[in-house]
């Protein structure tokens, strides 16, 4: 699956975001006029990719989570979480999720260390 992201002006929208398609819409209407006004020969047909993503709708939205309670419940489990950073499609990319991670409080002396795995 896509997932549209312009790191310039943060406008990106992920796959939990189906859950609203009014939402989603606006979203992708308004990421497809960015492009388009910047790329003038890139034409993004928009109705054909929200077409798209309702047909992978339930598919997709059946796989998206609450993490937070997973990562919660594992930990208070005893089990072994290993936290994995972005996939570095960008050079600029910076590896958010692992930093929110720490910040959220997933640090504690049970946890190792962080991985970072680059997909090239």
């Amino acid at each position: 699956m896509c997932i549209y992201v312009i790191h310039k002006f943060t406008s990106t929208f992920t796959t939990g975001d189906l859950k609203d398609m009014a939402y989603f819409e606006s979203r992708l209407r308004s990421l497809a006029q960015y492009v388009e006004r910047a790329y003038p020969g890139l034409k993004v047909d928009v109705n054909a990719e929200l077409a798209y993503y309702n047909s992978i709708r339930d598919r997709v939205l059946s796989m998206v989570g609450d993490t937070v309670y997973v990562t919660n419940d594992a930990l208070r489990s005893g089990k072994k979480i290993l936290v994995e950073g972005a996939n570095a499609t960008s050079k600029f990319l910076v590896c958010v999720c692992v930093y929110a991670c720490v910040c959220g409080g997933l640090w504690d002396f049970s946890v190792y260390g962080f991985m970072h795995v680059v997909i090239r």
